[in-house]
């Protein structure tokens, strides 16, 4: 009964360290002929997951994979996406911050993001989405996040406009793409601005509206990014540990001038 005890208590351990340091622990108990107990324990960190070991890009238009994007790595590690539009990381790659360039010359604009790597694998948001370049002005606000929720919805608001899912055109306003199936993108276009309008852009979480102190939109890894013609203008991340389910990330006034806000409430649209 008492080995059974000793057993039992070393077991339920060792499972919580596998779990928090993500390490493989082997504990092999030996009963010496005397009655006496050894314990003899290996522990060794387990293999990165290589599903969270990729960049994922996509049209923010169509939510299509972009193969064949240029993906440098702190200009010290260069890669390509393939046809799924996933780069991989290079093995030399290690824990920490890293700044990513991702570029497809001609035909997306150039975008910039922070991937930050944990115990070998991606740890922040691994979607970037990238508009297409174009050869007029435009505002493009592009949406990625995670898994869940499975709807976020942008919203962005002028004094006489509302555009949104179920709104999707009005005057010089667009939602290019609606998602309610995870990770996104969700795209808005803002064409011929009016100098004298403020334009406020919201990120809504419709999968949670029915529950307003839900963390849910705080944990998605949502991130907003601001594209001015062909140019990456602004990155925005949701606050962490934040309750509520509307985001206000920011105005634009005075033409294409971007106020931040960033800050979560409990209100909806």
């Amino acid at each position: 009964m008492m080995l059974k005890r000793i057993f039992a208590a070393f077991f339920v351990f060792s499972m919580t360290l596998a779990f928090a340091e993500k390490r493989q622990l082997e504990i092999n108990i030996h009963v010496k002929t005397d009655g006496s107990v050894e314990v003899q324990r290996k522990s060794e960190l387990l293999p990165a997951d290589p599903e969270k070991r990729f960049i994922l890009v996509k049209n923010s238009d169509t939510g299509t994979p972009i193969a064949k994007a240029d993906v440098d790595i702190d200009d010290r590690w260069k890669t390509v996406t393939n046809d799924e539009g996933k780069a991989p990381l290079p093995d030399g790659v290690d824990d920490g911050s890293h700044r990513v360039t991702i570029s497809k010359e001609g035909e997306f604009a150039r975008t910039v993001v922070n991937v930050v790597v944990e115990d070998g694998e991606i740890a922040s948001n691994p979607q970037v989405s990238m508009p297409p370049s174009v050869d007029y002005e435009r505002i493009k606000i592009v949406l990625d996040w995670g898994e869940t929720p499975d709807d976020l919805d942008s919203h962005i608001v002028s004094s006489f406009q509302h555009v949104y899912y179920s709104n999707m055109h009005s005057g010089n306003l667009s939602l290019d793409r609606d998602d309610t199936s995870s990770f996104g993108p969700e795209t808005v276009t803002v064409r011929d601005i009016d100098s004298s309008e403020r334009y406020s852009y919201y990120v809504l979480n419709y999968s949670d509206r029915g529950y307003l102190d839900s963390a849910r939109l705080s944990a998605s890894g949502a991130q907003v990014r601001v594209f001015v013609n062909n140019e990456l203008a602004a990155t925005f991340s949701v606050p962490r540990n934040r309750r509520g389910v509307l985001w206000h990330v920011f105005d634009i006034v005075n033409g294409n001038e971007i106020v931040e806000f960033n800050t979560i409430s409990n209100e909806r649209m």
